[in-house]
């Protein structure tokens, strides 16, 4: 009897050891959205003057959706907001990266759509974003470098704006009313 005991107890730790550890191991992202990461954020003081604190440790600000509809959103303060979102939200905003084009964008594409335009234009010091969208085994990636600045100068650009429109409904399936 002593024996099926401390077999039974073994089993029962192995299962809640092995549950645990899976809530640990963060599952594969089903959609990201970030901007590059930074060693510095933007502070508000008391008398609400902005100010900028340099930090330990770099983040990456943007939202991260995670299957079943956890959401982790880091803020550009570097603060970590955690929620969820329901499955229909989810699987709309899935379908917006699909249906939207945003799989077959590319780097290559965006440098020749811009190298096409008529006008030149540049942005000095703006940051890079990452979109990345996973549906069964295929993972899309695409790292654009100030989507925004690029987007409103070269307004016939079609998948700058898509670029942008993702970014901007990532924000808002989370509850975000702007990105900050």
């Amino acid at each position: 009897m002593k024996t099926i005991t401390t077999a039974v107890v073994l089993a029962l730790g192995f299962v809640f050891g092995w549950a645990a550890d899976r809530e640990q191991t963060p599952a594969i992202p089903l959609i990201s959205v970030t901007a590059d990461a930074r060693s510095y954020v933007l502070t508000k003081g008391p008398t609400g003057e902005v100010g900028v604190r340099r930090l330990e440790h770099n983040f990456k600000p943007g939202i991260t959706i995670y299957p079943g509809g956890r959401v982790i959103i880091v803020k550009f303060d570097a603060t970590e907001h955690k929620t969820t979102i329901n499955r229909q939200t989810m699987d709309a905003l899935q379908g917006a990266f699909h249906e939207s084009g945003f799989l077959s964008i590319t780097p290559q594409l965006l440098k020749k759509r811009m190298d096409a335009a008529p006008s030149r234009f540049g942005v000095e010091d703006g940051i890079y974003w990452t979109l990345s969208v996973y549906r069964g085994s295929s993972n899309h990636t695409l790292k654009v470098y100030s989507p925004f600045d690029f987007a409103s100068h070269y307004t016939n650009i079609v998948e700058l704006r898509t670029v942008t429109n993702l970014i901007m409904r990532t924000y808002t399936s989370a509850g975000m009313k702007e990105i900050e």
